[in-house]
């Protein structure tokens, strides 16, 4: 079945397998963390979800493709504890998603929201 997020992230060098097989969902909480080992990753929350953990990235330039499945806005913590670099102005909002790039030392980058 097509995945409409597959235009998302052309350009980017990740293979369209992973845009469509990704990982299984994850279920995000207030002060919770994602598990950035896949290059798509796809996150829900009961509630809306504040305080949010971005996993760190492996190597420089590593790309991850976050995608709300869910029905509740998830904001990221702040820029040190979250490990993104827009800190808590950084939401994704329902049915959204943010393409992450890893800066090889301490941030993520949303470079794409979409």
């Amino acid at each position: 079945m097509p995945n409409p997020l597959a235009d998302l992230v052309a350009g980017f060098p990740i293979t369209e397998d992973a845009v469509y097989e990704g990982t299984g969902l994850q279920t995000v909480a207030t002060d919770g963390s994602v598990n950035t080992d896949s290059p798509y990753i796809r996150i829900t929350s009961a509630d809306a979800a504040t305080g949010v953990i971005m996993k760190v990235g492996r190597r420089k330039g590593q790309r991850a493709v976050v995608v709300n499945e869910g029905a509740n806005t998830i904001t990221m913590a702040t820029a040190a504890t979250s490990n993104v670099r827009m800190g808590a102005t950084c939401a994704i909002l329902t049915l959204r998603a943010c393409v992450f790039i890893w800066d090889g030392t301490s941030r993520w980058d949303c470079v794409l929201s979409a």
